[in-house]
């Protein structure tokens, strides 16, 4: 976070995120880093990344209407990085 600040970007952790369907509350999530009102970045710690992770952010992209993620993991040998991408098109 402090990255983003020293480079004058604007990023928030831990966004709360709301999810309605019908005009009632559904669930609540938080995506871990949301910077400049334009990308998610969800951070991982685990062996591998799978299908389920980035599914959640696409979720959250979808929630937010953000079009870009990326996906870290910190938690392999290496640090893997995922960057998923969507068009929102409000209904």
């Amino acid at each position: 976070m402090r990255e983003f600040e020293l480079n004058d970007l604007y990023a928030a952790a831990e966004v709360p995120l709301c999810v309605s369907y019908k005009d009632v509350l559904v669930g609540e999530f938080r995506a871990d880093i949301i910077v400049e009102n334009r990308v998610i970045i969800e951070l991982k710690a685990v062996e591998a990344l799978n299908k389920a992770h980035e599914v959640q952010l696409v979720n959250y992209l979808t929630i937010t209407g953000i079009d870009s993620g990326i996906l870290v993991n910190f938690g392999a040998s290496t640090i893997q990085i995922k960057r998923k991408y969507r068009v929102y098109t409000p209904k």
